[in-house]
């Protein structure tokens, strides 16, 4: 079901961009900059890309997107992978973030959630933990 979708919250949020208020659509877009910290949790993205993170971005430590800003920044070099550099770009475009995790996004648009998402609300909340950590395995 698509409404029970972790992210489903963000969705609709960007669906009704327009209408969201200035400090909403700062936070949605803070947020989107911010949604993977570490590039060791994002194992697609870390295991494509571990010669181009040794190579580039050895000197970074892990750690609040140090890493994958890394990665986005140096990703036009010449000696990335065709496979990391499609990776970094689909990481970056990728907002897959349950809002009860994102504490601006939830405090910054209450109410336009609660206004314009009251279902994705719903059912997002009614998710028990381990549906929303769920890793497919």
């Amino acid at each position: 079901d698509q409404l029970q979708t972790p992210g489903a919250r963000k969705a609709c949020l960007k669906a009704h961009v327009s209408n969201l208020t200035a400090a909403c659509r700062s936070a949605l877009f803070s947020r989107a900059q911010e949604d993977a910290r570490d590039v060791r949790l994002n194992q697609d993205l870390f295991r494509a890309c571990s010669s181009e993170i040794d190579r580039a971005c050895g000197s970074h430590r892990h750690g609040q997107a140090r890493k994958i800003k890394c990665l986005w920044e140096n990703k036009e070099a010449p000696w990335y992978s065709a496979e990391c550099k499609r990776k970094v770009v689909q990481a970056t475009r990728e907002k897959i973030s349950d809002y009860r995790l994102d504490f601006r996004v939830r405090h910054n648009c209450q109410d336009d959630i609660k206004k314009l998402c009251a279902q994705e609300k719903e059912n997002v909340d009614s998710l028990p933990v381990e549906e929303v950590f769920a890793t497919g395995a």
